[in-house]
């Protein structure tokens, strides 16, 4: 037997209780109260270290008891085991391959899926929002990091016609123009 409190879930009003976990039924007596349900039909909470746990029944009312190791023993003893996610919260080993996993997990989409993510969604870009992408990033460039270019005009266009010349992987005809402008490395 277990000192608990009842609530019945229509008022704040405690009822001080006596509960007993006998052939997988809980049942409750308390001053003008009784009350009976099967373990199947309580809704049990995990066991906290400093909270009481409570056996909800399906009206919405509930018991709280506070005697762990004693509500423990009978839910043991009537069959009743306890949910496998909370079993896996408190086995240490398994809780750190969780968080190995998940840190994996993240890892791997930062390494490779969201690159992926990225190709495929920049194959889908509108050719206009490509260009507009394009000349804004080159007007923050210009402002911040570039100057006019000092190669000559001749070489500038000689250039241009030589990577004009070169062939697009898979035959595409990407739009491009080729620019040039002085910055801290190159020509």
């Amino acid at each position: 037997m277990i000192d608990a409190i009842y609530f019945d879930g229509k008022s704040a009003r405690r009822h001080p209780v006596t509960l007993i976990i006998h052939q997988r039924v809980a049942a409750m007596r308390g001053a003008g109260l009784n009350r009976r349900a099967r373990l199947s039909q309580l809704d049990i909470s995990e066991r906290l270290e400093h909270a009481p746990r409570i056996l909800r029944f399906s009206d919405g009312g509930y018991i709280e008891a506070r005697e762990h190791a004693k509500l423990d023993r009978m839910l043991s003893a009537n069959g009743y085991r306890t949910p496998r996610a909370v079993r896996w919260q408190n086995n240490w080993p398994l809780s750190l391959l969780a968080l190995a996993l998940v840190i994996l997990t993240l890892a791997s989409g930062y390494q490779w899926g969201l690159p992926m993510a990225a190709d495929k969604l920049a194959q889908h870009l509108p050719p206009a929002l490509e260009k507009t992408i394009g000349d804004q990033g080159l007007a923050l460039l210009e402002e911040h990091l570039l100057a006019p270019s000092r190669l000559s005009a001749a070489y500038q266009t000689r250039l241009r016609e030589q990577f004009a010349a070169l062939r697009q992987p898979r035959g595409e005809q990407t739009a491009y123009r080729l620019e040039f402008r002085a910055g801290a490395i190159g020509p």
